[in-house]
């Protein structure tokens, strides 16, 4: 007699999206959470999960979880001391600093090179908080250089380290 485990469900596309989605919005809860422990219990409900899946279906399975949030503040309740958000501090330190003037300085040249264009005029200089646009639009030649200043690179910088200690919550790891 075979008494080996045969699945009574099969997992469905629907499922496995259900299972992705609740485990997104639960890593998402649980950023807060030392990363590689955070990685585990992923995988170790994946694994649960599907296993129960088989049994009762995706949708009770999750259900049974309860809601990402909920579940995440259990987990968190066991950290003695959040602990700092390095990564996002990082994505919000470059996205600042640095993203917003190039966006911001490749924004004005362009426009200033269409302005040039609709002007009838050639070339122009322009400076705009402290970088120095050198414009050119004529037929033969469609141009938008940038001199940007030490002062401005060191600024940006500063800027950036500031925004990345709050984004990530650096003072967390002081209270450890």
């Amino acid at each position: 007699m075979d008494t080996a485990f045969t699945p009574t469900r099969s997992a469905t596309f629907g499922d496995r999206l259900r299972l992705e989605w609740y485990l997104l919005r639960l890593e998402t809860a649980l950023q807060d959470y030392p990363g590689r422990r955070r990685r585990q219990i992923l995988r170790e409900l994946r694994a649960e999960l599907a296993a129960t899946a088989q049994e009762t279906g995706m949708a009770t399975a999750l259900a049974d979880l309860g809601r990402p949030g909920r579940l995440a503040a259990q987990y968190l309740s066991e950290l003695d001391v959040p602990t700092p958000r390095w990564n996002d501090g990082a994505v919000v330190a470059a996205l600042v600093a640095f993203g917003l003037p190039l966006y911001f300085w490749f924004g004005v040249g362009i426009g200033a090179t269409e302005a040039l264009g609709v002007a009838g005029s050639g070339a122009a200089e322009v400076s705009i908080f402290g970088v120095t646009l050198d414009l050119v639009n004529t037929p033969e030649e469609l141009s938008v250089a940038w001199q940007v200043h030490w002062g401005w690179v060191l600024g940006c910088a500063l800027v950036g380290v500031v925004v990345f200690l709050v984004a990530a919550r650096a003072w967390r790891a002081l209270a450890r």
